[in-house]
């Protein structure tokens, strides 16, 4: 327990202990320096850019905010994602739709397609979400499919228990 709070203490000391010492803000440089290359900079570099040195608690700042900065563009849905998201939520609609229909008047046909149409629309939402999770309209296309496809189970297990009885 002493150890803990001795380092919770040293912690607090070399974070808080000079309080004119604050990072500040860190802005690009100059206007023209594009948001990938300030993500890529090394201390170093923003040294000799800016004719200022930077104190520890300074290059730990940039390097934090660079981290963020790497996150934040990697978490931008592109374009490619979106209509693949979109798809998956179309596939979905009509997947519930057809499947709800084939339950509703017994067509075998258009569950098949019901269940066809979940499949694709669940690989598409899937690989819309593929490496960035805030793609929302992917998310709901894989809720859409992944229920469609419940229901679909569930239907076939109705067909086949009330077959065999």
């Amino acid at each position: 327990m002493k150890k803990v709070l001795l380092s919770i203490l040293l912690v607090n000391i070399f974070l808080f202990a000079n309080g004119s010492d604050k990072p500040g803000p860190l802005n690009p440089p100059n206007e023209k320096l594009l948001i990938k290359e300030f993500a890529h900079l090394t201390p170093g570099e923003y040294e000799k850019m800016t004719g200022k040195k930077l104190k520890l608690k300074q290059k730990i700042a940039l390097k934090i905010y660079q981290w963020k900065l790497k996150r934040q563009l990697k978490s931008e849905v592109t374009a490619k994602q979106k209509r693949q998201g979109i798809l998956s939520l179309i596939f979905g609609g009509i997947s519930i739709l057809a499947t709800l229909i084939a339950i509703a008047a017994f067509l075998p046909g258009v569950i098949l397609i019901g269940a066809g149409s979940a499949i694709a629309g669940l690989i598409l939402g899937i690989k819309s979400v593929k490496g960035n999770n805030s793609n929302t309209v992917g998310i709901l296309g894989i809720t859409l499919n992944v229920i469609a496809l419940s229901i679909f189970t569930l239907g076939l297990m109705a067909l086949i228990t009330s077959s065999v009885k």
